[in-house]
């Protein structure tokens, strides 16, 4: 199974506030102890010194993706997404994405079953 990203969204979020959301979720994930997850890494703005920037609201994650872990990962963004209204997040997996904007327990083992069986369904919403 490929890497999955995910894409944190706050509809009356600032930058500062975005970046501020992305940290709090890649801490949660970084606590389970179970993947490798960084911010995502794109093309630095030009003129700046570096070759890489990290992106505000990506994360990647890497590592054994079994559906007992996605399952683990899904309570902590079902978790994260439910703390507030307006937050989602997009979950991608190759050129598969779904996007959540706050599952039932019902909808989060979905997710853990589509993204470990690589299904195409969206569900979520």
């Amino acid at each position: 199974m490929g890497d999955l990203t995910l894409t944190v969204d706050a509809s009356a979020a600032d930058e500062r506030e975005l970046h501020r959301l992305t940290a709090s979720l890649l801490n949660d994930i970084r606590a389970l102890g179970l993947v490798n997850v960084a911010r995502s890494e794109g093309e630095a703005p030009a003129g700046s010194k570096s070759g890489w920037s990290p992106q505000l609201t990506e994360l990647v994650i890497t590592g054994v993706l079994s559906t007992s872990t996605i399952a683990t990962v899904g309570k902590v963004v079902v978790a994260f997404v439910n703390r507030a209204k307006d937050r989602s997040v997009k979950v991608t997996l190759g050129d598969k994405t779904w996007s959540f904007n706050g599952i039932s327990k019902a909808d989060q083992h979905e997710l853990a079953q589509m993204l470990a069986a690589g299904e195409d369904d969206q569900a979520g919403q």
